[in-house]
């Protein structure tokens, strides 16, 4: 005997859709469901942020290390894949990208400053949770004396960030 193929039927009761609207909206559905740009977290283009918590530094001259603590306010802008504090010009991290809820961004650069004579060589990361606003960040410096980042550094800053952020005049992240 051969198994059967048959499938039983099911009724749907109410009224059959009429014209093709139902059809182009099911359509329509599919793909937005099944587009990944419908489904990919996107940064905004740009965003102003008030971030404030505790900061940690230690900062090495020589052979002995200095430790810092305090409390900071400070606004980042975030625009265009990157975030950077608004007051000091200072950029904490480029090629930023939203993973998982939380915006993620990395900074690896080589600084010559021509009033110091010196270079700095930076690497830092940030992270700021998108649902909370939590902010966590961390940037090592490296200072060297004169327009090269090699030898022994003269001057070695780690800083570490932690605590909120929300949009500017607003309670939510975004």
């Amino acid at each position: 005997m051969k198994p059967t193929t048959k499938k039983p039927h099911m009724q749907v009761r109410g009224p059959k859709p009429v014209g093709r609207w139902p059809k182009l909206a099911a359509k329509l559905t599919a793909l937005a469901v099944l587009s990944p740009a419908a489904n990919a977290d996107e940064l905004p283009k740009e965003l102003l942020l008030q971030c404030e918590g505790k900061v940690t530094a230690i900062i090495m001259l020589g052979a002995k290390p200095e430790f810092s603590t305090a409390t900071f306010k400070s606004t980042l802008r975030l625009k265009d894949g990157s975030i950077g504090n608004i007051e000091y010009n200072f950029l904490d991290g480029k090629d930023c990208v939203l993973v998982k809820g939380e915006v993620r961004c990395e900074l690896n650069e080589v600084i010559y400053m021509k009033e110091l004579n010196a270079t700095e060589r930076r690497h830092g990361t940030v992270s700021i949770n998108r649902a909370t606003g939590e902010l966590r960040m961390f940037l090592e410096t490296w200072s060297f004396d004169g327009t090269r980042a090699s030898g022994t550094p003269s001057t070695t800053v780690k800083l570490t960030k932690t605590g909120v952020c929300r949009p500017a005049g607003s309670s939510r992240i975004f």
